[in-house]
C-alpha cells in the first residue's frame, strides 16, 4: 500500500493490520494479539531485496535522519512528500538555489533542464519518488543507485 497514511504509520512504527484482524476481534469478543504474521500487514515489496518486507515495529522511523531533500514536482506531488518526508527525518529545502545544500532531489518527473543542471553541477543526485518509498518500506536509506526505478528518467516500458 503506498497511501500516505500507510507510509507516514510505516514511519513512525505504527502497526497496519488485516482487516481480519478487526473480524477476529469481534467474533471472540476480546482484543487478540496482532503480533503475528496472521494480521500485520507486510512493510511493501522491497527492491532491494526483491520480497517482501515485513514490518518491523522497532525501527527508529528516522531512516532519512538529517538528509536534505529538495522536491520538484507539482503542488499535490509536493504537499504528500512534504507532509510524509519530516516524519522520516529528513530536512526539506523548498527553494532550486538551495540545491547545493542538498543530498538529493526527490522528482515527481523529468525535471526542468536548469534544475538537471545545477543538480550536476553540484553532483546532487535527482531520483523518483520511488527511491522515498523504498527508503520507507526498507527502514532505512537506499542507495540513490541501488534500483534503475530511483532513476526520475526511468521509463516502465
Amino acid at each position: 500500500c503506498r497511501t500516505l497514511k500507510y507510509l507516514q504509520a510505516l514511519a513512525l512504527a505504527i502497526p497496519c493490520v488485516s482487516h481480519d484482524f478487526i473480524r477476529d476481534c469481534c467474533a471472540e469478543r476480546r482484543l487478540l494479539d496482532y503480533m503475528n504474521d496472521k494480521y500485520l500487514l507486510p512493510a511493501g515489496f522491497s527492491l532491494e531485496d526483491d520480497g517482501f518486507k515485513p514490518m518491523e515495529l522497532r525501527r527508529s522511523g528516522l531512516m532519512l535522519h538529517k538528509t536534505a531533500i529538495y522536491l520538484d514536482g507539482d503542488d499535490k506531488f509536493k504537499s504528500f512528500w512534504r507532509t510524509l518526508l519530516p516524519v522520516c527525518g529528513a530536512r526539506l529545502y523548498l527553494r532550486s538555489s538551495s540545491i547545493s545544500c542538498c543530498d538529493c532531489v526527490v522528482s515527481e518527473g523529468r525535471p526542468p533542464s536548469s534544475l538537471i543542471r545545477q543538480a550536476k553541477k553540484h553532483a546532487v543526485p535527482i531520483v523518483s519518488k520511488e527511491w522515498a518509498i523504498q527508503c520507507i518500506v526498507n527502514g532505512k536509506k537506499v542507495p540513490y543507485t541501488g534500483d534503475k526505478r530511483y532513476r526520475y528518467d526511468y521509463d516502465k516500458r
